[in-house]
């Protein structure tokens, strides 16, 4: 199997690491910027520019690179016939989206957008807990100190402080959105706060307050990059039982009152990423839809644009941000 990735930043590196292991004789090639990159991977081919690229043929294309490119990225994949995974979230903005809609309509081309969450062993366990129980009341959150886990390059440096380039918490952290739509279903709308108070982001937004509202309910969700304590978990209450999934410290706590039972889950955290992959080109070998297709991505990525282009507007709730 031959296969273009586009970008080769940590993810990619992760990716490719796994796919040698998965996939007998991969040959792996990466579109990259001239003149402004590391060290190349062994066993990697580099090639900077799309005509280059046009001298080699492939099997499918693997975006990774910063949220602002996705959407071009994959339009130029597509018109070469390439089915395409794609790094969350699909895009920094809508502009190019509708075209590149049409092109895998027209070529019908397989175009998988990765929530690597979904694939979580924690996630997938706590969903079959909560799924078709009759849910009270939910809430999420996931805050970290952001040059914590940045901390193998300048995170100054990185488009996760730029708003323009899909930076700030709403679109970088929307891993959270994607898996509150995994456990109760398809989110339609987005209210809530959101800002910039910390300083650790250039001009991009580093906390917000959101209510997600989907077919069970609405569930307060908060989102911050500033925070000394990581905290990573959504609760949900029953009429008769209190569920936590804490993604820190891997355990899920249930029970009633003070008789809660805590288990805790040992596993790989590759395993969600190797579990991921094979989604992906299994169903390609068996051309099935996939969740998480363009059109499932799209949908998500206009509800949350819709909520950060409102925050930022003046038209929503107000957003703070540092003077």
């Amino acid at each position: 199997m031959k296969l273009l990735f586009c970008g080769l930043g940590q993810i990619a590196r992760r990716h490719i690491g796994l796919l040698q292991k998965l996939i007998p004789d991969v040959q792996i090639t990466a579109l990259r910027s001239a003149g402004k990159n590391p060290e190349n991977l062994p066993g990697v081919q580099e090639v900077f520019s799309w005509s280059e690229a046009d001298k080699h043929s492939f099997d499918a294309a693997l975006i990774t690179s910063p949220t602002h490119q996705h959407i071009a990225q994959a339009s130029e994949c597509v018109k070469r016939g390439m089915p395409v995974f794609m790094e969350k979230p699909l895009g920094a903005s809508l502009e190019g989206l509708d075209d590149l809609l049409a092109v895998v309509e027209k070529k019908n081309l397989p175009v998988y957008v990765a929530y690597c969450f979904r694939f979580h062993p924690l996630v997938q366990e706590f969903k079959k807990r909560v799924s078709g129980l009759r849910i009270l009341h939910s809430r999420a959150s996931f805050s970290s100190y952001m040059p914590s886990w940045r901390t193998k390059k300048n995170y100054q440096n990185s488009y996760i402080v730029h708003h323009g380039q899909g930076g700030g918490v709403i679109l970088d952290c929307s891993h959270e959105i994607d898996t509150l739509e995994f456990l109760f279903g398809e989110v339609s709308k987005i209210t809530g706060t959101a800002g910039r108070v910390s300083g650790l982001t250039v001009d991009a937004e580093d906390y917000a307050d959101m209510l997600v509202k989907h077919p069970q309910g609405t569930t307060p969700l908060h989102l911050d990059f500033f925070s000394r304590v990581t905290q990573r978990y959504v609760e949900v209450d029953t009429a008769d039982t209190f569920y936590r999934m804490d993604l820190k410290d891997r355990k899920i706590i249930s029970g009633q009152g003070s008789t809660l039972k805590e288990e805790v889950f040992a596993f790989d955290p590759d395993i969600m990423y190797a579990e991921q992959l094979r989604y992906f080109f299994s169903h390609l070998e068996a051309k099935m839809p996939m969740m998480n297709n363009l059109a499932d991505a799209a949908r998500l990525l206009k509800v949350i644009l819709n909520f950060r282009d409102c925050v930022e507007s003046g038209t929503g709730p107000k957003a703070w941000t540092c003077p």
